[in-house]
Protein backbone atom coordinates (compact mmCIF):
# COMPACT_ATOMS: atom_id res chain seq x y z
CA UNK A 1 0.00 0.00 0.00
CA UNK A 2 1.54 3.42 -0.84
CA UNK A 3 -1.66 5.67 1.17
CA UNK A 4 -5.34 5.88 1.99
CA UNK A 5 -7.83 8.10 0.59
CA UNK A 6 -11.52 8.86 1.47
CA UNK A 7 -13.61 10.21 -1.19
CA UNK A 8 -17.32 10.53 -1.06
CA UNK A 9 -18.04 8.48 1.16
CA UNK A 10 -15.50 5.44 -0.26
CA UNK A 11 -12.46 4.36 1.06
CA UNK A 12 -9.55 3.64 -1.41
CA UNK A 13 -6.31 2.23 -1.13
CA UNK A 14 -3.53 3.13 -3.84
CA UNK A 15 -1.35 -0.27 -3.79
CA UNK A 16 0.49 -2.28 -5.96
CA UNK A 17 -2.16 -4.95 -7.79
CA UNK A 18 0.34 -8.24 -8.73
CA UNK A 19 -2.79 -9.09 -11.14
CA UNK A 20 -2.43 -6.15 -13.23
CA UNK A 21 1.35 -5.70 -12.40
CA UNK A 22 0.61 -1.46 -11.96
CA UNK A 23 -0.33 0.36 -9.45
CA UNK A 24 -3.97 1.02 -8.93
CA UNK A 25 -7.00 2.41 -6.79
CA UNK A 26 -8.97 -0.32 -4.72
CA UNK A 27 -12.43 0.68 -3.45
CA UNK A 28 -12.55 -0.73 0.41
CA UNK A 29 -16.03 -2.30 -0.46
CA UNK A 30 -14.89 -3.96 -3.18
CA UNK A 31 -12.17 -5.82 -1.47
CA UNK A 32 -12.97 -9.38 -1.09
CA UNK A 33 -11.28 -12.43 0.33
CA UNK A 34 -8.64 -10.11 1.45
CA UNK A 35 -5.70 -12.90 2.70
CA UNK A 36 -2.02 -12.14 4.56
CA UNK A 37 0.86 -13.91 2.00
CA UNK A 38 4.16 -15.35 2.81
CA UNK A 39 6.85 -13.31 1.88
CA UNK A 40 8.16 -10.08 0.27
CA UNK A 41 8.62 -8.12 -2.71
CA UNK A 42 9.83 -5.14 -3.65
CA UNK A 43 8.51 -2.48 -6.24
CA UNK A 44 9.30 1.24 -7.30
CA UNK A 45 7.45 3.59 -5.69
CA UNK A 46 5.72 6.08 -7.97
CA UNK A 47 5.99 9.93 -6.93
CA UNK A 48 3.81 11.37 -4.97
CA UNK A 49 3.15 14.08 -7.92
CA UNK A 50 1.86 11.01 -9.88
CA UNK A 51 -0.44 9.84 -7.67
CA UNK A 52 -2.26 12.60 -7.24
CA UNK A 53 -2.36 12.96 -11.03
CA UNK A 54 -4.09 10.12 -11.87
CA UNK A 55 -6.42 10.20 -9.18
CA UNK A 56 -7.37 13.30 -10.07
CA UNK A 57 -7.83 12.33 -13.91
CA UNK A 58 -9.49 9.56 -12.19
CA UNK A 59 -12.41 11.72 -11.16
CA UNK A 60 -12.51 13.93 -13.88
CA UNK A 61 -13.17 11.05 -16.23
CA UNK A 62 -16.20 9.79 -14.41
CA UNK A 63 -17.20 12.93 -14.15
CA UNK A 64 -16.55 14.60 -17.97
CA UNK A 65 -19.36 12.69 -19.59
CA UNK A 66 -22.06 13.75 -17.44
CA UNK A 67 -24.44 16.60 -17.22
CA UNK A 68 -24.28 19.44 -14.83
CA UNK A 69 -27.03 20.45 -12.76
CA UNK A 70 -27.90 23.12 -9.90
CA UNK A 71 -29.10 20.98 -7.25
CA UNK A 72 -30.79 22.17 -4.95
CA UNK A 73 -31.16 20.11 -1.45
CA UNK A 74 -31.41 20.53 2.48
CA UNK A 75 -29.62 18.96 5.01
CA UNK A 76 -28.62 18.71 8.86
CA UNK A 77 -26.00 21.19 10.42
CA UNK A 78 -23.93 18.74 11.33
CA UNK A 79 -23.45 17.38 7.47
CA UNK A 80 -22.56 20.90 6.59
CA UNK A 81 -19.13 20.14 6.64
CA UNK A 82 -18.68 17.36 4.73
CA UNK A 83 -20.80 19.24 2.02
CA UNK A 84 -18.33 21.82 1.87
CA UNK A 85 -15.42 19.51 2.43
CA UNK A 86 -16.86 17.29 -0.80
CA UNK A 87 -17.53 20.22 -3.23
CA UNK A 88 -15.48 22.78 -2.29
CA UNK A 89 -16.47 26.33 -3.02
CA UNK A 90 -19.16 25.23 -5.37
CA UNK A 91 -21.70 24.99 -2.33
CA UNK A 92 -24.42 28.48 -2.18
CA UNK A 93 -26.15 28.42 1.20
CA UNK A 94 -29.48 29.58 0.18
CA UNK A 95 -31.32 29.64 3.51
CA UNK A 96 -30.97 28.13 6.94
CA UNK A 97 -34.20 27.26 8.87
CA UNK A 98 -34.70 27.15 12.71
CA UNK A 99 -35.18 24.06 12.97
CA UNK A 100 -31.14 23.45 12.06
CA UNK A 101 -31.76 22.03 8.69
CA UNK A 102 -29.97 23.69 5.52
CA UNK A 103 -31.18 24.64 1.90
CA UNK A 104 -28.29 24.63 -0.33
CA UNK A 105 -27.43 24.53 -4.07
CA UNK A 106 -24.58 23.08 -6.01
CA UNK A 107 -23.62 22.63 -9.69
CA UNK A 108 -22.47 19.31 -10.08
CA UNK A 109 -22.99 16.19 -12.49
CA UNK A 110 -25.83 14.19 -11.88
CA UNK A 111 -24.21 11.37 -12.01
CA UNK A 112 -24.42 7.81 -9.58
CA UNK A 113 -21.58 8.84 -7.72
CA UNK A 114 -23.25 12.32 -6.62
CA UNK A 115 -26.54 10.50 -6.16
CA UNK A 116 -24.59 7.82 -3.89
CA UNK A 117 -23.13 10.48 -2.06
CA UNK A 118 -26.15 12.33 -1.47
CA UNK A 119 -28.11 9.08 -0.61
CA UNK A 120 -25.10 8.05 2.00
CA UNK A 121 -26.66 10.39 4.54
CA UNK A 122 -30.17 9.44 4.61
CA UNK A 123 -33.29 11.65 6.19
CA UNK A 124 -30.22 13.77 6.87
CA UNK A 125 -30.02 14.97 3.33
CA UNK A 126 -32.56 15.57 1.42
CA UNK A 127 -32.46 16.65 -2.80
CA UNK A 128 -35.58 18.35 -3.29
CA UNK A 129 -34.83 19.16 -7.26
CA UNK A 130 -32.25 19.31 -10.17
CA UNK A 131 -32.45 21.82 -12.64
CA UNK A 132 -30.86 20.94 -15.86
CA UNK A 133 -28.67 23.65 -17.08
CA UNK A 134 -31.28 24.63 -20.17
CA UNK A 135 -34.09 25.11 -17.52
CA UNK A 136 -31.79 28.27 -16.12
CA UNK A 137 -31.19 29.36 -12.85
CA UNK A 138 -32.21 27.87 -9.15
CA UNK A 139 -35.64 29.02 -8.88
CA UNK A 140 -36.24 30.71 -5.61
CA UNK A 141 -37.58 28.65 -2.49
CA UNK A 142 -39.83 30.39 -0.18
CA UNK A 143 -40.75 27.09 2.71
CA UNK A 144 -37.52 24.60 3.70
Amino acid sequence: PITFTWENHDGYLYAYCRLREDFRHFKFSGIQRLTLVEGSFTHHLDPLEDWNEDWEDDWEEEDSSEPYYDIVFSCTEDLLGEVFLSFDEEVEVLKESAGGRYLLSVYAPFSPMVLGFFMGFGQKLKVLMACPPKIGPVPKLVKL
